[in-house]
């Protein structure tokens, strides 16, 4: 007969080796919560000489404007179904969110979704154009585990990166003459985010008109003529989850894609 004493040790540590039992259907509720007012950013960088991101219209001091609402929690079923040691995958709709368990005992459930694309195309008189785009997104949920609750955060960070690049100047007439036609003068779409000044003499002081790239001068400080766009957002939700009773078979399958949308 083992002693007490060692009887008790093998207690402790089953009980501390036990698993993390998350597997089940769950009833999700998350918070609507205002997001900060940088929680998404727009930057513009590029290389035209005589070219500038427009400033924001200023607003009016006499005006003064306030906004507030206030919605209602979003609520979903999820099921978490274990996929291997430390280990499990959430599912909420279609979509499925690989997760581990973190060594502070949390579980986080993320995935990463990710897109590049590029648009090239070259003319023989040496002129040459490219567009490139990289587009991610990444859901992340951070839950503690207090055995039928779920409490913990989620986050989503969305981020864009548009590369143009373009020839300064081409001379080719038959070039000119296509991209005419197509309804600008060149490729690069500097004239929606760039503009410059206005030199008719008619104009009010201060006009500004889009900025194009010109075929037959020389609009950049290098050549090719370059122009960068980047945006993101990062917000994040408080939510809470409910182990329920369903089944993870039938029962689940009764209840995937209800709940309710926040607000109205």
């Amino acid at each position: 007969m083992k002693p007490a004493t060692t009887l008790v040790l093998l207690a402790a540590l089953s009980t501390a080796c036990a698993p993390d039992i998350i597997d089940g259907v769950w009833q999700f509720s998350m918070q609507a919560t205002d997001q900060a007012a940088d929680a998404c950013t727009e930057s513009v960088s590029h290389n035209f000489t005589f070219g500038w991101v427009p400033a924001e219209a200023e607003e009016d001091p006499d005006w003064i404007e306030s906004e507030d609402e206030a919605l209602s929690d979003q609520i979903f079923y999820g099921l978490i179904t274990s996929t291997g040691l430390d280990a499990a995958s959430l599912i909420i709709g279609t979509e499925a969110y690989p997760g581990v368990h973190e060594s502070d005992g949390s579980w986080t459930f993320v995935w990463t979704s990710m897109t590049t694309s590029s648009d090239e195309n070259a003319h023989a008189s040496g002129y040459e154009f490219s567009d490139t785009a990289d587009q991610t997104r990444e859901v992340t949920f951070e839950l503690q585990n207090d055995g039928d609750v779920l409490q913990g955060t989620q986050y989503s960070t969305e981020a864009t990166t548009q590369n143009w690049s373009e020839s300064d100047s081409w001379n080719d007439k038959a070039l000119q003459n296509y991209l005419a036609a197509n309804g600008n003068r060149g490729q690069i779409p500097s004239f929606n985010y760039l503009v410059t000044d206005d030199d008719d003499p008619k104009s009010p002081p201060g006009t500004t008109l889009p900025l194009y790239n010109e075929a037959e001068s020389f609009d950049c400080d290098d050549d090719p003529c370059m122009l960068n766009r980047m945006t993101g957002c990062d917000e994040s939700w408080p939510i809470d989850a409910v182990r329920t009773t369903l089944s993870t078979g039938e029962d689940y399958e009764g209840v995937v894609g209800a709940g309710q949308q926040s607000g109205y």
